[in-house]
């Protein structure tokens, strides 16, 4: 039994590692046009104004990301900073999500 518990969490720091990583590609891709400093700038916009929002509404708003996970990526930045915080559910209103549930941030 020891042996799987280990297995698992051996999986576990598998998949977090492989999520840091990719978290850390998005919010260091380069653009021309500085995407992620666009992001972050219109999510304290969203907390300044007290407008719950989702990765939806950032898109929207700041234009296709450097990459699919950059706006999720910069979401994540702005909850570990403290700034915003999961307030719902919402569907997605991209045609690439299929209607899928995601999550609607408010300021924290």
């Amino acid at each position: 039994m020891s042996d799987q518990t280990t297995l698992d969490d051996y999986c576990s720091e598998l998949a977090e590692h492989a999520q840091d990583l990719g978290q850390h590609r998005a919010l260091t891709a380069v653009t021309d046009d500085d995407w992620n400093a666009r992001a972050w700038d219109a999510i304290t916009g969203f907390v300044d104004a007290g407008i719950p929002f989702d990765s939806d509404d950032l898109r929207a708003l700041v234009g296709p990301p450097p990459s699919k996970g950059a706006p999720g990526a910069i979401i994540k930045k702005a909850n570990a900073a403290g700034l915003i915080t999961a307030v719902g559910f919402a569907r997605s209103k991209s045609v690439t999500r299929h209607a899928g549930l995601q999550l609607v941030w408010g300021p924290a």
